[in-house]
């Protein structure tokens, strides 16, 4: 850039301003760090549910991932609540018999928004400490 001042003619050199430490992500990496505002809030609101719940975050964000790479849950509703199960529950409650049989009975509109949250509150309370049991035996 050159520009005329009283006494002169100046030229001055603009450098491009880099990175110190580039960095570059994997689809699957960048789609675990948008997962972390997400698993944030389910820690919050397990802690609300059970203040004694034992989080680990890297769990979260891979049940996370795995919500929407294997099941599709895409909403962010029926993500903090898949997440929040998989606090709750366990890390792997869609393998629960129960659990399958509910899902594949009522969650049908698999695209609209809280269908899977819809479809999950026909689990009952009383049966959590079931489906628990059956996930840490197989």
């Amino acid at each position: 850039m050159a520009f005329c001042f009283f006494n002169g003619l100046y030229e001055v050199k603009t450098q491009e301003k880099r990175a110190l430490f580039p960095l570059t992500f994997t689809n699957d990496e960048s789609a675990k760090l948008d997962l972390i505002e997400l698993s944030n809030t389910v820690i919050k609101q397990s802690l609300i549910y059970d203040e004694q719940l034992s989080i680990r975050q890297d769990e979260i964000l891979e049940s996370l991932h795995q919500a929407i790479r294997q099941y599709g849950i895409l909403h962010v509703t029926d993500l903090i609540a898949y997440g929040m199960y998989s606090v709750i529950l366990h890390k792997d409650f869609m393998r629960s018999s129960r659990v399958s049989s509910i899902i594949s009975h009522y969650w049908i509109e698999r695209l609209e928004a809280n269908s899977f949250t819809t479809a999950m509150d026909y689990l009952e309370e009383n049966q959590y400490s079931q489906v628990t049991q059956e996930c840490e035996e197989g």
